[in-house]
């Protein structure tokens, strides 16, 4: 299972899946992701189901310690991600041995503003509407 620590979580770092259809009628909207390919791509890439929850981040600054070896992947905008200071391939697995620091630099590149963490085993967070 894949354990991270949050050192900080930058300027703004939220828990998403792909959202809570069929609540219309409470008044619930289906929300989730912004970007749902870069979510379920990030999934995918480490065995989780695709929508399943992941982190997604909103500019720089993020910053995580690997509590054990951690199977990660980002997706979606270029934050200028991380692993012990050297640059990390976005769109792919990659793996983080323990008391490795993965970090969010910042937006680089023409496109996106939103980037997605998934973790191999998904995010423990509380289920809320199914």
């Amino acid at each position: 299972m894949t354990v991270l620590r949050v050192i900080a979580p930058g300027g703004l770092a939220l828990i998403q899946d792909l959202g809570r259809p069929g609540y219309d009628a409470l008044g619930v909207p289906r929300a989730g992701a912004m970007d749902s390919f870069a979510l379920r791509a990030a999934n995918l890439l480490v065995g989780n189901p695709p929508g399943a929850a992941a982190l997604e981040l909103l500019g720089g600054g993020a910053e995580f310690v690997a509590e054990a070896i951690s199977l990660f992947s980002v997706c979606g905008a270029d934050l200028e991600a991380r692993l012990n200071g050297e640059r990390i391939d976005l769109w792919r697995a990659n793996r983080a041995r323990p008391g490795a620091r993965l970090s969010f630099g910042g937006r680089s590149g023409g496109w996106g503003a939103r980037a997605y963490l998934a973790l191999a085993g998904g995010v423990d967070a509380p289920l809320v509407l199914g």
